[in-house]
């Protein structure tokens, strides 16, 4: 854990549960309910509380080849997506479940395999699976009911899901569709290989809006595109550097940064100059060592964000092009 303000670090996890293997385990998901937060690691969720500065086994599911992916917490009620299907663990009872989303002769590996679960405030709880996305609606006093299960996008892999002004946007290895809520259709917007710029991977990794309407979509090997909201079209933006993208950030001086695997991009949306920070000058570099796949804003100033990179979490300075050193690392667990 990292302190935003003073930037000393407390390792809570070593990144082994048995000391005595070789094998590195990552934590897949976090979730947080007050001041307890829950640890997705292989098939077990360990919880950590700030005060107690403790690492607990709180879960462990029967089958240890299960992989836990996506953690939500709604109701005291604590939802786990795993790549073998849905379980519920009830924080109060400490009772744990699973909850069926497909019948057996309809579920298959891929749309049991669960990728993202959120809450919508109209819809309930939102489930992207690698085939699909189902919903769990609420019941009348606003829980969750087994009961109420539909599908609202059929077949697709869910790699990305939107929920904007200019409507509902679901990331796709098909290309961009959008969900009309009103009238439950899905709709498709476009994909790679149908437009003039010869792609033919259509997966988009990521989607982000930008504050003028326009769609930004990564893709996998050929830069970014984009789609606007309003005129509806499709423009296609290569980098000089590396072109995989893993993730868009647009910060409050409108300025796009775009997290590839190898290095972070600055892209200035006005002049369309573009300048690569941390990239490898090593050619025999292990693939993905300098990858940024997630960006986040920072609490202490605009001038800085935080990176998701291979070796951890980093706090990286805009003015400088720099990474800032962390201070004084502590182990917990």
């Amino acid at each position: 854990m990292i302190n935003p303000l003073t930037l000393k670090t407390e390792k809570i996890y070593s990144g082994q549960l048995d000391k005595k293997q070789t094998d590195f385990s990552p934590i897949s998901s976090i979730t947080q309910l007050e001041n307890t937060f829950y640890f997705a690691i292989n098939e077990k969720i360990f919880s950590f509380n700030n005060d107690q500065k403790k690492l607990d086994l709180k879960i462990a599911l029967k089958n240890k080849n299960y992989y836990i992916r996506a953690l939500k917490i709604y109701d005291n009620t604590l939802y786990i997506g795993t790549d073998n299907g849905l379980f519920t663990y009830n924080l109060k009872t400490q009772s744990l479940a699973p909850l069926t989303i497909h019948q057996p002769k309809k579920t298959t590996v891929d749309n049991n395999d669960i990728k993202f679960l959120t809450i919508d405030d109209d819809l309930g709880l939102l489930i992207g699976t690698v085939e699909g996305m189902y919903r769990i609606a609420f019941n009348t006093t606003k829980q969750i009911d087994p009961t109420q299960i539909t599908t609202l996008i059929a077949d697709y892999n869910i790699w990305d899901y939107a929920n904007t002004v200019y409507g509902e946007f679901i990331a796709t290895e098909s290309g961009l569709f959008q969900y009309h809520r009103d009238t439950t259709q899905l709709e498709f917007i476009l994909s790679f290989d149908k437009s003039k710029f010869n792609i033919t991977e259509n997966t988009i990794n990521n989607l982000m809006l930008d504050r003028s309407g326009v769609l930004w979509l990564a893709s996998r090997t050929q830069g970014v595109l984009t789609w606007a909201t309003q005129t509806r079209r499709f423009k296609q933006i290569t980098l000089p550097k590396n072109n995989t993208i893993n993730k868009i950030y647009q910060d409050k001086n409108h300025i796009l940064w775009l997290g590839t695997n190898d290095g972070l991009t600055r892209y200035n949306l006005t002049t369309k100059d573009s300048k690569t920070y941390l990239q490898s000058t090593d050619s025999k570099a292990v693939y993905g060592e300098y990858s940024v796949y997630d960006i986040f804003p920072s609490q202490l100033d605009d001038k800085y964000l935080w990176l998701v990179r291979f070796n951890g979490l980093d706090l990286f300075d805009k003015s400088t092009g720099k990474i800032i050193e962390k201070r004084n690392q502590k182990k917990v667990a």
